[in-house]
């Protein structure tokens, strides 16, 4: 939230800059270097070329030749690209300590499986919590619930011979 505080501060002082300087005395309507960065921004904010020329108080074609000089395609490029590496990074990252929770979850349930006497759980309910474990483990790993009916049904009953 800070950044985004200071990066519309750093827009706004370039404009009003821009505003006051004398349009007509500026060789070319030429943009400060700060001014050009606080375009820049906008542009990345998908903001038009005629609402940036207007906030610097210039033409839209001065903001197109400054675009073109500046490679601003070129830097709005590799700002998504460095965007969406941090956000898969830290997908990766919150993915892995879910499944990690979810292996510890089913780790706990199946001792306590193991601690109950059979006559304290009925068939039902011991198969219910190995199919929501199962579930669980392959949602977070993206396989999806696929068979796991007929695999759990498969499982079980060899499975179940020590509980």
């Amino acid at each position: 939230m800070a950044k985004k505080t200071k990066q519309k501060k750093f827009i706004d002082d370039a404009m009003e800059a821009a505003h006051k300087r004398d349009r007509k005395s500026c060789s070319g309507n030429a943009l400060t270097p700060s001014m050009k960065e606080a375009a820049f921004e906008l542009y990345c904010e998908d903001t038009s070329m005629r609402v940036i020329a207007e906030k610097f108080n210039t033409t839209p074609i001065t903001i197109a030749r400054t675009r073109d000089k500046g490679k601003w395609v070129e830097r709005k490029a590799k700002r998504l690209k460095l965007a969406a590496s941090r956000a898969d990074t830290e997908y990766s990252r919150v993915k892995g300590r879910h499944i990690a929770l979810a292996k510890g979850l089913q780790a706990k349930g199946f001792e306590r499986l193991q601690t109950l006497k059979p006559s304290e759980l009925t068939p039902t309910e011991t198969r219910t919590y190995i199919v929501e474990g199962v579930k669980l483990e392959r949602e977070l790993m993206g396989e999806g619930a696929v068979d796991t009916a007929i695999q759990i049904n498969v499982i079980l009953p060899d499975e179940l011979k020590d509980v």
